[in-house]
């Protein structure tokens, strides 16, 4: 039931349930808003990602995340950012977040080991109030903040926007998730495709929606699509030459259960 306080200015309770979930009326209901942006697109298909220029790669199995920025000044006590927060899944799939105290390039390490990172914010800066390296996240070796091998990075904060830009999810552990909706902005006339992916544990990427697109728009869904648990869900586009700015991604409902 909706938490009697929601009520409207005659005292009748709210019976908007999007605005319930969204007020947290429910204990094991929570929205998630996914969004992701690139700046590169062409004539190649990639996942919405800020930092990609091909599909993104999961990580092959659970491991300690690295976060580290290419500003020397992202670091504790710096004119930059100080702090990251990760959200993501642990080595079971079970949610997961963390604070992460940024040291400049030099890579910070999770305490706990991670199979997906599905958002990271900025939490504290200094006294240029922003972010001003791209903050990364990945596996093994860093140089000047930057992880070796393009495979190995997991996501990536853009300098100054505080936030990942990614429309990747990964369902959590004894959680199902329910699909509301998919929207888009485009900054051309041409036809854009933009691919609606997912994949249970252990199966293929199936696609579940294609959308052909010349303009901004949004996509409903009405029944919800159901997804269940450690389930991988992407946004992924294609345009032609010349490369144009591209901005998507999806809603849903995010149900714990025990």
């Amino acid at each position: 039931m909706a938490n009697a306080a929601y009520r409207d200015g005659f005292g009748n309770p709210f019976t908007d349930q999007a605005f319930n979930i969204s007020a947290g009326a429910y204990e094991n209901l929570k929205p998630e808003n996914k969004f992701g942006w690139n700046g590169n697109l062409a004539a190649t298909k990639i996942t919405l990602a800020s930092w990609l220029t091909s599909s993104y790669i999961y990580p092959g199995s659970a491991g300690l995340f690295g976060f580290a920025s290419t500003s020397t000044n992202d670091i504790h006590g710096g004119a930059g950012a100080h702090a990251i927060e990760a959200f993501g899944c642990a080595s079971g799939f079970g949610e997961i977040s963390e604070v992460i105290s940024l040291d400049g390039q030099n890579p910070v390490y999770t305490t706990l080991p991670w199979a997906r990172i599905n958002r990271a914010i900025v939490l504290d800066v200094g006294t240029s109030e922003i972010n001003e390296g791209h903050i990364y996240c990945g596996v093994n070796d860093f140089t000047t903040g930057i992880p070796d091998s393009a495979d190995n990075i997991y996501s990536r904060i853009d300098s100054g926007r505080g936030q990942t830009l990614q429309a990747i999810y990964t369902i959590p552990e004894k959680c199902n998730g329910y699909f509301t909706n998919i929207y888009f902005n485009i900054q051309s006339t041409k036809s854009t495709t933009i691919e609606w992916i997912a994949r249970e544990q252990g199966k293929s990427f199936r696609i579940q929606e294609l959308i052909e697109v010349n303009a901004s728009g949004l996509v409903a869904y009405k029944p919800f699509r159901k997804f269940t648990e450690k389930t991988d869900i992407e946004l992924r586009a294609i345009g032609a030459n010349p490369a144009i700015n591209i901005g998507a991604g999806f809603g849903l409902y995010l149900e714990k259960y025990t």
